[in-house]
């Protein structure tokens, strides 16, 4: 019974998400209405880390799954894409490595910033 409150607190926020931005008036993805709505609760205290943990975990660690029907349908079109696949490689091989550099700078810049603040 409690994993079935967990799915159900997911897909409430979820389809809340959905319902937002469907109202918006200007195109935003349901999907990022729904995490913000997910953290908006976990910051408030609406909900509990404890309330979800079951069912996140779950889609956590079975992540890999929910990327097969994208690759199948890349590999569908793969022909509409074949002329433009050089210039598609390049921007995932460097937006990948962005990525990596922000985020990296950015665990050395909050690092720093709390050993200033926390006196040892």
């Amino acid at each position: 019974m409690k994993i079935l409150k967990q799915i159900a607190i997911v897909f409430l926020l979820c389809w809340l998400g959905e319902v937002i931005s469907a109202l918006l008036p200007f195109a935003f993805p349901g999907s990022i209405v729904a995490m913000l709505l997910l953290v908006a609760c976990l910051s408030f205290s609406i909900l509990r880390v404890e309330d979800i943990r079951g069912v996140t975990g779950f889609l956590l660690a079975n992540m890999a799954f929910f990327f097969i029907p994208a690759g199948v349908s890349i590999l569908d079109s793969f022909a509409a894409i074949q002329n433009d696949l050089l210039p598609i490689l390049l921007v995932i091989v460097l937006s990948t490595l962005i990525t990596a550099l922000v985020t990296g700078g950015s665990i050395c810049l909050i690092t720093r910033f709390q050993k200033r603040r926390i006196p040892r």
